[in-house]
Parts: C-alpha cells; structure tokens; sequence
C-alpha cells in the first residue's frame, strides 16, 4: 500500500509539472508568433523613390518682340503644365518639355511650371524691340516769325525710360509720359536731338526749323473753323478773360467785330465791308486792355475764313518789331 501511495504521489508532481511547462509554453507562442509578424513587416517596407527636382534650362530670358524663344525643361516629374501670368505680352506653348515662347508686345511677365509631383518653377520673362523709333524720321517745324512752338511726337517703339538730349538752343525737348517727345522750337535754324531707351538703344533726330509770316496752317485753320465757342484771341490770349461784352457794327461800309466795356477797356477789329468769306481791306486792331497791359492801334491783314449764318470765322495779323502778331476770332453774327 506505502509503494502504491508513494506511485500515486509522484504521478501527481509529474502531472502538476507538465501543466506547468504547458503554460510556460502557451506564455510564449504569442511572443514568438509577434516576433514572426515584426519581421513579416520589416520585409514588406519598401525604398522611397526621390522625387526628381524640376529644373529649367534657364531661370530668365529676354525675347525680341514678334520673336519665338525655346526654353527646355531639363528635369523633373513629367506631366508638365505652363501658363503665362500675362499672354498680352508672352503666350506659351509647351511641346513635349519645350516652353515656346512668343513674344507679342514689350513689357514683363512670369511663365510658371508645374510637374505631376506638384513642383513649381517661375521663368521670367522680358519681351524687348530691337529698334528705337518714332512717328517720323525727321521733324521739321514751322513757328510764326519771332515765336516758339511746341510739338508733340509720339514715340512709336521702343523700351521705355526714355531719356532726350539736345545741344542747340534753337531747339529743347523732354519727354512727356514716357510716351512722346516734347520739342520746343525757339529759332530758325537745324539741330539733332539725340533719343535714348532704358535697353541703350539711341536714334539721331534731324530738326529743321523755318520762319513763317503766316499766321496760321491748314491744319490750324480746320481747328478754329470746326470750334463755335465765341472767343477773341490776341497772340494766343483770349480776351474774354477781362469780361467785356460782344459787340459787332457796319457803319458806311466798314465793319467792327470785338468786345466792349463801359470801363472804357476794348478789343476791337475793323474791315472794309460785309461779314462774307474772302480777304479784307483796310484792317485795322484796336486794343486798350489796362489788366492785360496791352495798348495798341495797329494796320492788320484780316481773313474772313468762314460764314455759315449763325456765326462768322476770322484771322488777322501784322508784323511789328521782326515779330508776327496774330489772332483769330468766332462770333455770333446777330448780337
């Protein structure tokens, strides 16, 4: 019986082991298993692919106006788009990993690129002229004899900051708006007026200035006659300035058109004849004017240049000192 306790004893530790051993194991086919699926994991981490960097073949360019420009798009993702920021000055047009670039007006732009990995490049862009010009070649200027004039020539290519120079004094010039050329032509003579661009593009400008005793051209004529605003003009002032009253008389064939004031202060142009269209006789300028400090009673030429029943257009002038005076006038014919 004691051998068959001790049989019975000893199964019982060997049973109460293994239960042991069994939940020493259950313990650590977890571990085991984590460490299998770490290592599955680590095996499935791929390389990361390197994102190409977008790279032009230039970061500027300058393109001559009505020109084409090929800039290359020597690296980077693929799948390109380019826009340009202003297309009145440069449109693009890409072609495989060519920009195309048309220049189509001067002034400055920007063309941006994109790739497929979302990659941005800025080109800049500079669209210029090439030559440097103006409304005419050579200016010639006819000024009333013993004046100045001013002209006005616009400036119809080039790449702005202009800069103007003359070395006469029988001429001066600036520049106005960065768009046109004021001359001032003081006497008769010839001059060259050197014109300069922010590129360093330079142009000579020929100026012949002549002397006229005519008081006014063509050109001028068309601009008083299309004018109805009555006005008085004495040398390019107008006296209605001095706030006289209108006043127009034909006394034993002579006619007086001008203004009037009970102050005694006058502007008066007498003829021989009517108001009709033609050349007059016996012309005559009548001016006492305190404020203006003008006092004059001088024989003029006097040109009725137009009549159309409402009103009546006329020029007059004379020469006195090497210098011409002259002025016109538009007055209602029935006052």
């Amino acid at each position: 019986m004691v051998l068959q306790f001790e049989f019975e004893n000893l199964k019982l530790k060997q049973m109460k082991l293994l239960n042991k051993l069994l939940f020493l194991l259950i313990m650590v086919l977890p571990l085991g298993f984590t460490s299998c699926d770490d290592n599955d994991d680590d095996n499935d981490i791929l390389p990361t692919e390197e994102v190409p960097e977008l790279v032009l073949e230039k970061s500027t360019v300058d393109i001559e106006v009505a020109n084409i420009s090929n800039v290359n798009i020597t690296q980077g993702g693929g799948e390109y788009h380019a826009f340009s920021s202003n297309p009145d000055v440069v449109s693009v047009i890409l072609e495989d990993n060519i920009l195309k670039l048309s220049a189509l007006k001067r002034g400055r732009t920007s063309i941006v690129i994109s790739d497929k990995n979302s990659q941005y490049k800025e080109l800049s862009v500079v669209a210029f002229y090439n030559t440097l010009s103006i409304e005419n070649s050579e200016i010639n200027v006819e000024i009333p004899l013993g004046h100045s004039k001013t002209m006005r020539i616009p400036i119809t290519q080039g790449n702005g900051d202009y800069k103007v120079n003359t070395e006469s004094e029988i001429v001066s010039a600036s520049i106005e708006n960065d768009s046109e050329i004021v001359i001032v032509a003081n006497k008769e003579g010839k001059a060259t007026i050197t014109l300069t661009d922010s590129y360093g593009l330079s142009l000579s400008i020929p100026v012949t200035i002549s002397t006229t005793t005519i008081p006014y051209n063509t050109a001028e004529l068309e601009e008083i006659m299309a004018n109805e605003e009555s006005r008085y003009i004495y040398n390019t002032k107008d006296m209605h300035e001095y706030y006289l009253s209108e006043v127009s008389t034909n006394v034993d064939g002579t006619t007086m058109i001008g203004l009037d004031s009970s102050y005694g202060y006058y502007y008066k142009v007498y003829f021989s004849g009517d108001k009709s269209p033609g050349v007059k006789a016996n012309g005559r300028l009548d001016i006492w004017l305190y404020f203006a400090q003008i006092k004059l009673n001088e024989s003029v030429s006097v040109e009725i240049i137009k009549n159309d029943g409402t009103k009546v257009w006329g020029v007059y002038s004379y020469i006195r000192d090497e210098k011409l005076n002259f002025g016109h006038f538009c007055q209602s014919i029935n006052l």
